[in-house]
């Protein structure tokens, strides 16, 4: 019970239990106030928008209060209501007007289809010229409006400011589930943008929270991946991509890929896979699907999207033994990209400047470098965003330009970043710098866990670890070092890069010094100069010719002097400053052998001289396209005065030469060594003339060595074909005309993008109208043969008598009216694919005829004498029971299972409702006409296009929209009326 001293105010304890369980909109209604003042007198004290009752609405909460001691109001007191009408004022809907909703909701497909420029227009006319009747369409409108603000242009500040009225009417339960479950969607997506003004995963995590309580079994489930896509990009830039959120996010995205069905859902979902992929470290792979995303995006119109993926393909051929320019021009076409589009500052801009900055420094263009390397820490700065991934290149420039002093400068900016990632790192630059001038093992030690603890992306921790070894190679510990290399090569295990596993080799070549083991400290050093040689840097190249001279000096090799010169030399000229290294040299044995790069550059060099040819092949993260490069080189090196050819093996024993390397017009190799690259593909190498002596044993052990590096790289997803299982991605390939957004449709477009590399006979099963035509030819656009012909053969329009000579051919005299040769369908298709529609009107004669070409691929033509051989992929197709025409007599039995190797049933229309909406939008889109403006279809119109059979499925679908836009003028919006489903009647007049 309340307490009479609390009457003269009243709280929002009070408040709220005068409300009881009544809505704030139906207690403001009782009383004659809004529902947003509700919502103010339920603020606390401290809330800078609280309010408290006042006047004489305050004296009527008093008395109800007084009045009614358990203070729960069910039903409310008559008292309550208020004599006189509400106050003039805005009048908040509590329902969607309809109309409102057939204005704003095709707004909302437009935009899911890329069509931004006119969604953008219409929106803002909408909004401007106040046709939207309620708060609920006009809230909608406006988070409309921020999805096609972020969505096209990557405006997240704008897209907030256009979504804050609508947030904060939902915010406070003014607005209905349709409407608030879109400002939820938009919202989830502006507080994950990579905005520091914006970015918090507690909101996002608490719009999706909400969001998902509103979404019903009939929400468009684009509409809920989109809300969750929040989610999983807010966990992929705050860092955690391992912990228990992450894994959430990406579960629950799993759940919903499948079945989004427009265009830029599709899109997001392929860019989110391609993310989640490359945190398993599949970095060629991630490139190769960055690069189909890319290719989408460009197609279909959304410029972020394809600008983000492109940064993102710069940045991990960084990671793989990519050519300098290739990076650039990758990196180049990202900024043209999203200049053009006039895009807001993101991470590909962030991504752009690194990865241009890393090949800049790859060349030593250190001042272009630098400029680089700056635009992205201004673009960074204008998100209030942390320049994370530019750090480490910054880093480099430092070292090699000798200004690290700036590692102080750069750690304490780091430091003043308001998030724990740059703090950490920020920690560890400062100890980067202290580690310059005595044992750093202890406070470098303490900050490399505060950077692991902080989780950030696994490349860039993978980055600081390895820079940390470096740091520690002069002064620390020997077993501290060892220590800091393992953990180096678990994360280099795990997330392959062949540049970075290059610099740790020359770390561990410089170890080897420290411990007197300068002939293991060579290999090493030449492995090293190998992979930055293929890579083109030409810093890292001196660097290890610098140290190579010196180790090459302390083993007394001949003229190591000069060696030393030529390198000083190199380094004055590129600009580098080497660091002033108190490295020692360890106590070695002068009398122990040469260095073993020396004694493998004579021919026939011996088996254990081939050290530093197994590190060069073993480096991972190298592509087999560049492994087999670099086997060539290797083998030309240790042979310089022979030819080398490395050929490719066919499928029936034929070659083609890959790889030359030296004068190859000599005799050609009399003894070829043969490997494999784990996915089934053959290769062999071999000297030009006959085989030196000693040659033999060292070859071989190179052809096993590559062999396993290919077949790791290609489970790695390095090759040039992915060796993985088909993945959801790859079977769900585009294709032409074919929407799927039913579970049996996915699985269908499943089933085809796994055929793509078969031959095998398929059987298309179907009712009338459904679609088989189209997925016989996505079935060969998607195959092998998808450069042949594509030829269809309809049974049932065929006249009987002419069947065998349109199937087979003839020759010109076999029959009457026979005056020319007629090569038949099946030679026409030869090389391609024969579809054959209607195969149960197939006369029985013919029959045989067709499964001898199906069991023998060979046709005999009429008036011929002998059989021709044909290559014909065969694909039918029937709506017909075939088994029941089998017990007729009507159709042969060995036929029918010779035709059953691949049977694919597609269901009716009426069996996946869920199709209907998206195939009337695809139809819509497709048959407008090019000179009018493609129309939207309301929900009226989809409702009612929902409620219809389809006897004649999708074809029927098709006439009806064809027939519904073949009036004009065409209208903006399609709604119920305008649809045209009636039918001819088949009774007779």
């Amino acid at each position: 019970m309340v307490a009479v001293a609390k009457l003269s105010e009243l709280g929002p304890e009070e408040v709220r239990a005068l409300r009881g369980s009544l809505s704030r909109a139906d207690f403001a209604r009782k009383i004659g106030v809004t529902p947003l003042t509700v919502y103010r007198w339920e603020l606390p004290d401290e809330a800078p928008e609280s309010r408290r009752p006042r006047g004489a609405v305050a004296e009527r909460l008093r008395r109800a209060l007084a009045t009614n001691e358990e203070n729960t109001l069910r039903p409310p007191a008559v008292a309550l209501v208020p004599s006189a009408p509400p106050p003039a004022g805005p009048i908040i809907s509590e329902a969607l007007d309809p109309d409102d909703a057939a204005h704003v909701l095709p707004v909302v497909d437009r935009i899911l289809a890329a069509d931004f420029a006119r969604a953008e227009d219409h929106l803002m006319h909408l909004l401007v010229a106040g046709e939207l009747r309620g708060a609920a369409g006009r809230a909608m409108a406006q988070a409309a409006l921020a999805l096609c603000q972020l969505l096209a242009r990557n405006d997240a500040r704008s897209a907030f400011a256009t979504l804050q009225p609508a947030l904060k009417e939902a915010d406070v339960g003014l607005l209905p589930p349709p409407s608030e479950l879109l400002v939820r969607v938009a919202a989830s997506l502006c507080f994950s943008s990579p905005d520091g003004r914006l970015f918090d995963v507690g909101r996002v995590n608490a719009q999706v929270a909400r969001g998902e309580r509103l979404a019903t079994r009939d929400t468009p489930p684009d509409l809920v991946f989109l809300l969750r896509v929040g989610a999983a990009a807010a966990t992929l830039y705050a860092g955690g991509a391992g912990h228990s959120a992450a894994k959430h996010a990406r579960a629950a995205l799993e759940e919903l890929m499948d079945s989004v069905s427009e265009p830029v859902t599709r899109l997001l979902a392929d860019e989110l896979r391609t993310h989640f992929l490359m945190l398993t470290g599949h970095t060629a792979l991630v490139v190769r699907r960055f690069e189909e995303v890319a290719d989408r995006a460009a197609k279909i119109g959304v410029p972020i999207i394809e600008a983000r993926a492109r940064s993102f393909i710069a940045l991990r051929l960084t990671d793989e033994v990519a050519a300098t320019d290739k990076i650039l021009e990758v990196s180049q076409k990202a900024r043209d990209i999203a200049s053009a589009a006039r895009l807001g500052p993101g991470l590909h801009s962030i991504f752009i400047a690194k990865t241009a900055g890393e090949a800049l420094l790859r060349l030593a263009r250190f001042t272009e470098a630098e400029q680089a390397l700056e635009s992205g820490v201004a673009a960074a700065m204008q998100m209030s965003w942390a320049p994370l991934p530019i750090v480490i290149a910054f880093v480099r420039l430092f070292d090699y330009t000798g200004r690290r002093d700036r590692l102080l400068r750069l750690g304490e900016e780091m430091q003043r970043i308001p998030s724990p990632i740059p703090k950490a790192l920020g920690e560890f630059l400062i100890a980067a710098h202290a580690a310059q001038e005595s044992d750093p093992s202890e406070r470098l030690g303490r900050a490399e866990l505060a950077v692991e603890k902080s989780d950030p992306s696994p490349y860039l921790l993978t980055e600081v670890l390895l820079y940390g070894v470096g740091l520690r190679l002069a002064h620390a510990d020997v077993s501290e070092i060892k220590l800091a290399v393992r953990r180096v090569q678990r994360r280099l295990d795990r997330y392959p890069s062949a540049t970075l596993t290059a610099q740790l080799k020359r770390y561990l070549a410089l170890l080897a010094c420290r411990e007197g083991k300068l002939t293991e400290a060579a290999p090493l050093l030449e492995a090293s100069i190998a992979t930055f040689t293929l890579v083109g840097d030409r810093p890292e190249v001196a660097l290890g010719r610098h140290w190579l001279a010196k180790v090459a000096y302390e083993l007394e090799e001949p003229g190591s002097e000069a060696k030393i010169a030529e390198s000083e030399a190199e380094l004055r000229e590129l600009g580098l400053v080497p660091f002033p290294s108190a490295l020692p040299f360890g106590t070695f044995d002068p009398t122990a052998p040469a260095s073993i790069s020396t004694a493998s550059r004579h021919l026939g060099a011996r088996a254990e001289g081939v050290t530093v040819a197994l590190e060069r092949l073993s480096v991972r993260g190298t592509s087999p396209a560049l492994l087999r490069r670099e086997l060539a080189t290797v083998v030309s090196e240790l042979h310089p005065n022979r030819g080398v050819i490395i050929e490719e093996i066919g499928p029936q024993g034929d070659a083609r030469t890959i790889e030359e390397r030296g004068d190859v017009t000599q005799t050609p190799p009399d003894t070829w060594f043969e490997f494999g690259d784990g996915m089934g593909g053959r290769f062999r190498f071999g000297l030009c003339g006959t085989l030196p002596d000693g040659a033999y044993e060292l070859l071989s052990m190179l052809g096993i060595v590559t062999s396993l590096s290919l077949e790791v790289a290609s489970l790695r997803g390095l090759a040039e074909e992915s060796s993985e299982a088909p993945s959801t991605e790859s079977n769900n390939a585009e294709v032409p005309g074919f929407v799927a957004v039913s579970p049996s449709m996915r699985r269908l477009r499943a089933e085809i993008g796994r055929l793509g590399k078969s031959r095998a006979t398929v059987i298309l099963q179907g009712e009338s109208g459904t679609g088989k035509e189209v997925i016989a030819k996505a079935i060969h656009d998607l195959s092998q043969r998808a450069s042949g012909p594509y030829i269809t053969f309809n049974c049932a329009a065929v006249p009987r008598d002419l069947f065998e000579g349109q199937l087979f051919g003839y020759r010109r005299g076999a029959f009457t009216g026979a005056l020319s040769d007629h090569p038949g369908v099946i030679r026409v298709a030869h090389g391609g694919t024969l579809f054959l529609d209607e195969i149960g009107e197939l006369p029985l004669e013919l029959q045989a005829k067709l499964l001898r070409f199906l069991e023998n691929r060979e046709i005999l033509p009429l008036g011929e004498a002998k059989s021709i051989e044909v290559d014909v992929r065969t694909i039918a197709a029937t709506h017909q029971d075939l088994q029941q025409r089998v017990r007729e007599g009507r159709f042969r039995e060995d036929l029918f299972y010779r035709l059953q190797v691949v049977p694919l049933t597609i269901a009716p229309l009426r069996e996946r409702p869920e199709d209907i909406a998206a195939l009337a939008r695809h139809f819509v889109r497709m048959l407008t006409p090019s000179d009018a403006e493609t129309p939207v279809l309301a929900p009226d119109a989809i409702a009612r296009l929902a409620q219809h059979s389809w006897p004649g499925n999708v074809r029927e679908l098709r006439n009806v929209i064809e027939r519904t836009l073949a009036f004009s003028p065409l209208p903006r919006v399609l709604t119920a009326s305008h649809l045209r489903l009636e039918m001819p009647s088949l009774r007779p007049r």
